[in-house]
Formats: structure tokens, C-alpha cells, sequence
């Protein structure tokens, strides 16, 4: 049983200058595509419920894009085609930006069931938001993290980028610090990627990104929220008070994983898949899929296990790819054996190694052909 859903909203009302996620601006379409998703859904989900009436979600994730966007009626017939396979125990979590959530939308939300809010923040730096295309304020960052508290949210997460062309560590120790007066417990923190065929992307080269300095606030944020009290869980991702974002968890845990819309990647025994490669071909066949001509599942387990604190189970590796881990990765042990914890059947990366993971995972790679 594939126990995860991820949603993949493509519509936003503005174009961001890094983003280069499926995406499309026509508004106007929201409404046919929410008909090929219900279709999609129904056709996928109908042969699972007659076998086990009961089935409901672990995890349901609904990104984008910017599923904030939808109006009230829209979202309200996005999360009827989902509730029914959620229960009170399902982590439900939805993607949003702050200048498209009101009172009445947040409230929608808890009335069917979610109950984890994903904002994207990226910056409280009012140049570097107008810079990324972003089309909220810093104000209504603020105001949204209070609004959703009010309407009942307990589990919010904010999303954060550092690392960009000129950004100083005294920039980025202003957005942590305006990032801990809002007084949530998950933040999601990445550095900036040029993206072929954004607009970023045409703007300025890699050139213009400082490594040795993005390593170095890489460092800063691990200690500013270690002494906050927060738990570095994923090489991106802080929690506190173990609130990890349990959908994201079992992916990296070799998890599958159902993906539903244009845009959205899924995972099941046959390996990764994508829809349709243009909107309008999704519309014209929602359950099509692409799967990865070149798959290599062995090295994505360890891709995604690496990057969390949990790391890879060493015996479930084994029998799920009928390989001998230790034999197999024996000189990239040994090479970075100072960067490597071992526990109760696992593998993980101390913080060390979390910072050259890149570096090991290329060994990996190698010692796997």
C-alpha cells in the first residue's frame, strides 16, 4: 500500500525569478484542471478502496506552485477529492504564500482537515523579495504567521533562501532572526540553485554565487538554531520540539508515494514518474506517466536517507535492492569513516558530513557501477 499523496498545484499569480517547477499563470484554467485531477484521483484511488475500503493516507502534501491561490470554491473542491482519504491522524499539509491566504480560505483548510501550513517566506529582505519576483511584503509575512495561529494552526512551517549574490552573513542573520520572532517550529532552509531556464538563471552566472561564503552561513545557521533550541533533522530542515514534517520524512526513508496533477513526481514499485510533459497534454490524459528511462533506486535511497539525521536502514537497503551494503560501499566507509555515525541498524552523517555530502555521495555513485 502506497501510503502518501503529494498534490501538485501549478498555478500562481506571479512567475518567481528562480522557480523552475511546473508552473502556469492562466488562472482561468484552475477549473479545468481541477476536473483532469478529480479524474485522475478517482481512476487511481477507486481500485485501491474496493480492495481495502478502509485506506486512508498517512501523509497528504498539496505544493505547487501556490495552492493558496485557488479562490474559496476551488479550494474547497480540491480538499473534497482528498478528505475522504484522510483520518484524524493523517498529516495533512498544504503550500502557501503570504499574500494569498485570508481568514476564510485558512479556515477552509482546518474544516477539512489540514492541519500542517507551509508559507513561503524565502526572505525578509524587502530588495532581495522584489529581486526573486516574490509578490508579498514583509508585513503580510507577519501577518499571516499570526492569522493562521488564530484560525487554530499549531504545526507551521517557513521557508527561507539564503545564499545570494551579494547577501552578507549580517543579511542573513537578520532573516534568522526575524524568522524566530515568529515562534514556529519547522523551518525549511535552502541555499539559492540557478536553475537552467529561469530567469535567474539568465541574470547572473554561478560566478556570481559566493561558495566559500554559503558554506559559511551554512555554519551560521546551524549554530543560530541549534541555540535556539531547534533539532537540525535534514540537511535543509530544523524542527523543534520534533516537529518534523512527516511527509517529506518518508520519502527520504525510501518511501513511495502517489503524485497527482501536471507537475507532480510520484514513486511506486516501477520506480519515479512525472505526468504529462505540457498542461494541455495532462488535461487531454490525466493518468498518464513518465517514468525515468535511467533509474537507479539503490543510489537514490542513499541520496535521500543521507540527508537526514535518521540516515539509510542498512538491512532494509540490502533486501529491497539484494546488495551487500558494506561490501559494496566498503572504501567510501573507510575514506569518510570520521563523518559517519552508525546506530541501531543505521547509517547516518554527523553534522561534518552533512556539509560535504555532495563530495560523498559522488564516491558513492562511483563505487556503485
Amino acid at each position: 500500500m502506497i501510503p502518501s499523496a503529494y498534490i501538485h498545484v501549478p498555478f500562481c499569480s506571479s512567475i518567481c525569478s528562480y522557480c523552475a517547477f511546473a508552473k502556469n499563470g492562466r488562472l482561468d484554467r484552475i477549473d479545468a484542471w481541477l476536473d483532469a485531477l478529480e479524474s485522475e484521483i478517482r481512476q487511481t484511488m477507486s481500485p485501491v478502496l474496493q480492495k481495502h475500503p478502509g485506506f486512508r493516507f498517512e501523509t497528504i502534501y498539496i505544493g505547487g506552485g501556490t495552492p493558496s491561490v485557488l479562490d474559496l470554491e476551488q479550494t474547497r473542491r480540491l480538499l473534497s477529492l482528498l478528505s475522504p482519504f484522510a483520518y484524524e491522524k493523517t498529516e495533512w499539509t498544504i503550500e502557501a504564500n503570504p499574500e494569498s491566504v485570508d481568514r476564510d480560505k485558512a479556515m477552509t483548510w482546518r474544516e477539512f482537515g489540514v492541519n500542517r501550513v507551509s508559507i513561503g517566506i524565502e526572505t525578509f529582505n524587502a530588495d532581495r523579495l522584489v529581486e526573486l519576483g516574490r509578490a508579498h511584503t514583509i508585513n503580510q509575512s507577519r501577518r499571516v504567521i499570526v492569522l493562521l495561529k488564530e484560525c487554530g494552526f499549531t504545526r507551521l512551517c517557513a521557508d527561507l533562501m539564503y545564499g545570494f549574490p551579494g547577501e552578507t552573513l549580517e543579511e542573513l542573520n537578520a532573516d534568522i532572526d526575524r524568522f524566530l520572532e515568529l515562534d514556529i517550529s519547522h523551518l525549511s532552509i535552502y541555499s539559492l540553485i540557478l536553475e537552467e531556464g529561469t530567469r535567474l538563471a539568465r541574470q547572473i552566472s554561478e560566478d556570481d554565487l559566493d561558495e566559500d561564503l554559503t558554506a559559511s552561513m551554512y555554519e551560521t545557521i546551524e549554530a543560530r538554531l541549534k541555540e535556539a533550541g531547534y533539532e537540525h533533522y535534514e540537511i535543509s530542515s530544523y524542527a523543534r520540539n520534533a516537529d518534523y514534517g512527516r511527509h517529506n520524512a518518508l520519502i527520504w526513508d525510501d518511501g513511495q508515494y502517489y503524485g497527482f496533477g501536471w507537475g507532480a513526481c510520484g514513486r511506486d514499485d516501477r520506480g519515479l514518474y512525472e505526468h504529462a510533459k505540457t498542461f494541455a497534454q495532462y488535461l487531454n490524459d490525466p493518468m498518464a506517466k513518465i517514468y525515468e528511462e535511467e533509474q537507479n533506486p539503490a543510489f537514490d535511497a542513499l541520496m535521500t536517507g543521507l540527508r537526514t539525521k535518521w540516515g539509510v536502514d542498512v538491512q532494509a537497503w540490502n533486501d529491497r535492492y539484494k546488495d551487500d551494503f558494506y561490501s559494496r560501499f566498503g572504501v567510501v566507509l573507510k575514506k569518510w569513516n570520521r563523518r559517519f555515525v552508525q546506530k541501531n541498524g543505521r547509517l547516518a552523517l554527523n553534522e561534518d558530513g552533512m556539509e560535504v555530502l555532495d563530495s560523498i555521495l559522488v564516491d558513492f555513485l562511483m563505487a556503485q557501477e
